[in-house]
C-alpha cells in the first residue's frame, strides 16, 4: 500500500507538472501572437497600400553595370558597358539607358546624345546632372537636356578602371579606382581636380550611411578575399 501510494503521488505531481508546463507553454504562444499579429496587419495594410512591384526582369542591355535613379523617383538609368564586354577598352560603344519606375526601357540610348562613352560604369546624381565613371575620367550630364555639362580626367593617377561613384556633396563626389586600389575626392567646380581619400585594394562599391563611408572590395590577386566595411581615415578598417 505504501508503494501504491507514493506512486499515486508520483503519477499527481507529474500531471501537475505537465499541466503547469502546458499552461506556460500556451501563455507564451499567446503573448507571441498578441505582439506579432498587430505587426502583420500593419505589414499586410502597408503592403497593399504602397502597391509594392514584384520582381521584374528587363532584357536588351549590353552588359549592364550599374543603376541610378533621379532625385524625382520618376526613372532609373543603366550604364551598359556596351556590345563587347571590354570595361577597359576606349572602344566608343558604351551608353545610358532611361527606364521608367516600371522598369520599362523609355529610350535605350539616352546618353551620351553627342559624343561617346567607352565602358560607363558608376553613377551618381546631383540635381538635375548625372555624373559617370567611364575608365579615366568622369562625365556629366544635364538629364533635361541631355547635352555634356561636365568632363574630369584622372589619367594623371594612370588609372584604368574608374569603378562606383557617391555624392560627398553638391560640389564633390567619392571615386572608386579599383586597379589603384584607392579612392578619390573630386571637385566638380574646377576641372581636373582630385585628391586621394583613402587606401583600399580593389576599391569597388561606394555608400554614405549618415556620417560613415561604407565600401566594398573585390580584394586582391584575383582571389575570393573581398569584403566590406567603413572608410576611416586614410585606410578601411572592419574588414
Amino acid at each position: 500500500q505504501l508503494f501504491r501510494s507514493k506512486l499515486s503521488d508520483s503519477v499527481v505531481m507529474f500531471l501537475l507538472s505537465a499541466v503547469v508546463t502546458i499552461g506556460v507553454g500556451l501563455v507564451t504562444i499567446g503573448i507571441v501572437l498578441l505582439i506579432c499579429i498587430p505587426f502583420a496587419i500593419i505589414g499586410f495594410i502597408a503592403y497593399n497600400a504602397s502597391g509594392w512591384i514584384p520582381v521584374i526582369v528587363v532584357a536588351g542591355f549590353n552588359n549592364p553595370e550599374s543603376v541610378a535613379r533621379d532625385l524625382a523617383g520618376d526613372h532609373y538609368f543603366v550604364s551598359n558597358l556596351g556590345v563587347k564586354l571590354d570595361p577597359s577598352g576606349k572602344d566608343g560603344d558604351g551608353y545610358i539607358s532611361k527606364l521608367g519606375k516600371d522598369g520599362k526601357i523609355l529610350v535605350k540610348r539616352f546618353l551620351p546624345l553627342v559624343g561617346k562613352l567607352n565602358a560607363p560604369k558608376g553613377m551618381a546624381v546631383i540635381g538635375h546632372t548625372l555624373y559617370v565613371t567611364d575608365i579615366d575620367r568622369i562625365v556629366g550630364f544635364d538629364l533635361k537636356t541631355r547635352r555634356t555639362v561636365f568632363e574630369t580626367s584622372l589619367a594623371a593617377t594612370k588609372t584604368k578602371f574608374l569603378n562606383d561613384l557617391a555624392v560627398v556633396d553638391s560640389h564633390t563626389l567619392l571615386v572608386s579606382a579599383t586597379d589603384l586600389g584607392k579612392l578619390y575626392k573630386v571637385a566638380l567646380k574646377h576641372k581636373d581636380t582630385f585628391t586621394q581619400y583613402a587606401v583600399l585594394p580593389g576599391a569597388n562599391g561606394l555608400y554614405k550611411d549618415g556620417s560613415k563611408w561604407q565600401a566594398v572590395s573585390f580584394g586582391t590577386g584575383m582571389k575570393l578575399n573581398g569584403g566590406a566595411g567603413v572608410i576611416t581615415g586614410s585606410k578601411a578598417a572592419h574588414y
